[in-house]
């Protein structure tokens, strides 16, 4: 009953315009993908260990994504 009152839901289900979320002051703004120059994460498949996840947290990697069959399956 209250999803009237979350935004994402209202303009996914077109009851008010996707402009909702835009900000022409937000810092990216018209910004596209490529010239926010991305450091590319590495992932892992389910063979990943808890000692190979300690091994790349020491090594500075701030997260850990799980993918399997193309789908996240844990971060």
């Amino acid at each position: 009953m209250t999803k009237h009152i979350c935004d994402e839901w209202m303009v996914k289900n077109d009851l008010m315009p996707a402009e909702t979320f835009y900000n022409p002051n937000h810092p990216l703004a018209g910004r596209t993908a490529e010239s926010l120059e991305l450091v590319k994460i590495p992932h892992f498949d389910s063979r990943f260990t808890v000692g190979d996840a300690l091994d790349s947290f020491k090594k500075g990697d701030k997260i850990i994504p799980l993918i399997e069959c193309g789908q996240v399956k844990g971060v």
